[in-house]
């Protein structure tokens, strides 16, 4: 099932300079809300992408959508939209506000950096979770109509990515305050990865969890390990949350 006003949401945004601006309002958007200080990695250098005859186009605006037909010569299927060197690419007629805000969030991630993108390609639950947690944060202040949307599932342009991930991510921040995440998520163009990290685990263990362990160090499972050590220091009440309504619930955040 497809949702009428994301039709016309995006019908709204088919000139290029209109996308543009829309994609300046949801880093305005990011920056009110989340993190004051971003700064997004975005480029205008040029960017091919393979057409129908074989030859390439070359793009070289920092938003750019993509036709339908050509998409999947370029990129996955199934993929609404892509954060890929400095430019957010979204699939023709299968994409909507959610996935602007979810590549735009990509574009001011400190795993978008050359450095730190390997890490997030390996803890997906973290370059991935994170961005699509901040994504419901969005939507859930913004645009209640397209957080419950986006939370039951109803639009197929429009429905959760990598709800499991989020769920982890919704429930710590019944523990831990947004902002601590924050931090340690949006690029501002200082801190090296290992800083971030440290003060990330710091942040955790002043909140009152000293004993929370560095999973990343533990081995290649660190999604379930992570969710494992969340139970040790939050206690039966993480689990409980974690599988239930409650743990897509925003109301509940901490900040």
């Amino acid at each position: 099932m497809r949702c009428s006003k994301g039709k016309r949401f995006r019908a709204s945004l088919k000139n290029q300079k209109a996308l543009e601006g829309e994609l300046e309002k949801v880093i305005s958007d990011i920056k009110n809300l989340l993190c004051t200080h971003v700064k997004p990695i975005l480029s205008d250098n040029y960017e091919p992408l393979r057409v129908l005859d074989g030859s390439n186009v070359y793009v070289n605006r920092k938003i750019y959508e993509v036709d339908g037909r050509i998409w999947s010569l370029n990129f996955p299927r199934g993929a609404r939209g892509i954060y890929k060197n400095g430019k957010i690419f979204l699939n023709d007629r299968n994409w909507c506000r959610k996935t602007l805000y979810h590549e735009a969030l990509h574009s001011v991630s400190v795993f978008s950096l050359p450095s730190v993108s390997p890490i997030g390609r390996r803890f997906l639950f973290l370059s991935e979770g994170i961005t699509e947690f901040f994504t419901g944060y969005i939507l859930f202040k913004l645009h209640k109509g397209c957080y419950e949307s986006w939370k039951r599932g109803i639009f197929e342009e429009c429905r959760i990515s990598y709800k499991n991930k989020v769920k982890i991510w919704c429930t710590f921040c019944n523990f831990i305050e947004i902002d601590k995440l924050a931090k340690f998520y949006f690029w501002t163009g200082k801190g090296t990865w290992n800083q971030r990290y440290t003060e990330f685990l710091q942040a955790i263990h002043n909140s009152g969890y000293p004993r929370f362990r560095d999973v990343l160090a533990m081995g290649n499972n660190a999604e379930i390990l992570f969710t494992q050590e969340c139970i040790r220091n939050f206690g039966r009440e993480f689990r409980e949350i974690l599988d239930s309504r409650k743990s897509l619930d925003y109301t509940r955040i901490k900040s």
